[in-house]
């Protein structure tokens, strides 16, 4: 997801602050990133943090992380359905969970849900951490590690704008840069005994076709889908392998270069054609 910069978003932000401390705090907040917009871009070495209280959540979030604009897509434009609301043993995979937002409105929608928020960033999982406990979410599994296609080590490509991070396969003879562990979500639902899944929530900055090469088993027993496409070649690909699994586009948003697609299989039919 991709910080807002519009008035409009920014008007939202101010209006889900709760109470005239949580907006004053906001305010300070989005000056600073302001003059900090002026200056320069921000670099990995930037680790400042905020906690502002929402109506939604109590939020601590990096600041000029690009964390904060996941509020507004999640809770207020609502984005994404309430995949674990009607279902009494949900299971969600959040797969790029940033600093958790998503998971925390699945968990709020349903206590008795077993979500599991997978994020290869340490400096977004701290913060994933950190918001899950100050809200009091018990039923989030965090994983610091990233979804791939094979399991191994990937490397990690990531500055100031965790949002904006991405995984890759390192270079041969060398990474060259940091690199964090995968797993493949057919592996990881295997080991964890996952048989059937809720909805599989993806948005990994270009790599959702690797999730979905990963994910081939996991794909026939899950019920929805729901991907963060940053091109339009993306967008196609990722149709492409999830029609194969009988799963048909229910919805689609575009917002800018993003499409936000959300998926369904089709009754009674399990397995790939």
């Amino acid at each position: 997801m991709r910080f807002p910069t519009r008035p409009t978003i920014l008007m939202h932000l101010m209006s889900e602050a709760s109470g005239l401390t949580s907006k004053l705090a906001l305010c300070s907040y989005l000056v600073r990133r302001a003059v900090g917009q002026r200056r320069g871009p921000a670099d990995a070495s930037s680790r400042r943090e905020r906690c502002i209280r929402f109506k939604q959540c109590l939020l601590c979030f990096g600041e000029r992380s690009g964390e904060l604009g996941s509020y507004v897509d999640v809770f207020v434009n609502k984005h994404y359905e309430d995949y674990a609301q009607d279902e009494a043993r949900a299971v969600i995979l959040d797969i790029g969970a940033n600093i958790g937002l998503f998971s925390i409105k699945e968990a709020q929608c349903n206590s008795q849900a077993r979500i599991f928020a997978f994020e290869p960033n340490s400096c977004a999982f701290s913060r994933l951490v950190r918001n899950l406990a100050l809200n009091g979410i018990e039923n989030v599994l965090a994983i610091n590690c990233a979804v791939y296609s094979k399991s191994g080590r990937l490397a990690l490509k990531a500055g100031a704008a965790t949002v904006l991070g991405k995984v890759e396969e390192p270079p041969k003879g060398g990474t060259g840069g940091s690199t964090v562990p995968a797993v493949t979500v057919d592996e990881f639902c295997a080991e964890s005994r996952i048989e059937a899944v809720t909805c599989m929530k993806i948005d990994v900055e270009g790599a959702e076709v690797e999730v979905l090469r990963g994910a081939q088993s996991t794909l026939q027993g899950t019920k929805y889908v729901a991907v963060e496409c940053h091109s339009p070649q993306l967008r196609r690909a990722t149709t492409a392998i999830l029609s194969r699994f009988n799963f048909a586009l229910l919805s689609e948003r575009k917002l800018g270069d993003t499409w936000v697609l959300r998926f369904a299989r089709a009754t009674g039919i399990a397995g790939p054609t």
